[in-house]
């Protein structure tokens, strides 16, 4: 769940804890979060709707008090990092397509068995495997896309299209790609592969970037 603006929150999340209940029987009971002002009109927006969630605030300046979540935040940051460093994305990309790297990071993580475990997050909760684990792809995998609705009988029926991860709440194998002409996200289950990545073909070698929190600043 990606927000545009803090405001957001109470929004987003109230439905959000309405669907985990109704529909996968999970009930929220504890959320621990900062200490600030989005944060308690959640609270007040939970009260409203009779949630029966407790909500337990950290000290201001003591990030260390939600240790877990702080360090698995940062890992996801490096890790979205490093995939649009190995992509040859350019700071225009990075900035358009950071939520699209760090949700493919995101259906990695819930498919990959920790340490001590038997099972893969997303089977633990679900109880079933992802529908796309059969249809990995690498990110930014350059592929010739159907095109749907051709302009004219001699349009071209593909195009070219760079693929940045899998459609939720789909079949598998239905991916998302970049039109490389207008920087949308398109949807499609009907593509050709090409043994190579975006960055091959532009000639982009993969960048280093030393802070991870600049390639998403402003968002």
């Amino acid at each position: 769940m990606f927000l545009k603006q803090k405001s957001e929150v109470k929004e987003r999340f109230v439905p959000f804890v309405k669907e985990l209940q109704h529909t996968y029987g999970v009930k929220v009971e504890h959320i621990r979060c900062d200490n600030v002002g989005e944060n308690h009109a959640l609270e007040d927006a939970c009260i409203e709707k009779d949630l029966r969630i407790i909500f337990d605030y950290t000290a201001l300046g003591m990030p260390e008090q939600n240790g877990v979540v702080e360090r698995a935040f940062a890992t996801m940051l490096e890790k979205t990092r490093a995939i649009m460093n190995g992509a040859g994305f350019d700071e225009k990309k990075r900035h358009l397509f950071w939520t699209e790297a760090t949700n493919t990071v995101t259906h990695l993580e819930n498919i990959m068995i920790r340490k001590g475990m038997t099972r893969t997050p997303h089977y633990l909760f679900y109880v079933s495997d992802t529908p796309y684990t059969k249809h990995l792809q690498v990110f930014v995998k350059l592929a010739i896309v159907k095109v749907l609705n051709p302009t004219n009988k001699l349009s071209d029926k593909g195009m070219k299209a760079i693929f940045v991860g899998y459609a939720d709440k789909h079949a598998g194998n239905l991916y998302r790609f970049i039109n490389p002409s207008t920087n949308k996200i398109i949807l499609s289950h009907d593509v050709k592969w090409l043994e190579r990545k975006y960055g091959n073909e532009k000639n982009v070698k993969p960048s280093i970037i030393s802070n991870v929190y600049q390639d998403i600043k402003g968002y």
